[in-house]
């Protein structure tokens, strides 16, 4: 993934952080270039879980009932990751 900026989202009159991502992803020789908007109170309440990614229609972005790859979920359990790491102080 590339790039990275802050955002948030307001619910019930409370902020909720978040990132804004571009992620730039190959997929059998296409290229893609797409925007990621994640927030923290629902990624991060999936704990240290395995993110599915449930797509019945993708072998590479989902799950597809234990045959596919799951890129989506896996790249939500990354920026989960970097989500823990900053509430952590570490850059």
């Amino acid at each position: 993934m590339i790039g990275n900026r802050v955002t948030h989202r307001t619910a019930d009159g409370v902020r909720i952080p978040g990132t804004w991502r571009h992620a730039f992803i190959c997929n059998g020789g296409s290229y893609f270039l797409t925007d990621l908007f994640i927030y923290a109170d629902g990624l991060l309440a999936t704990g240290d879980a395995t993110v599915l990614y449930d797509d019945a229609d993708s072998g590479f972005w989902g799950d597809n009932g234990g045959r596919g790859r799951n890129w989506t979920g896996r790249l939500l359990e990354l920026v989960r990751s970097e989500l823990l790491a900053r509430r952590a102080g570490i850059d």
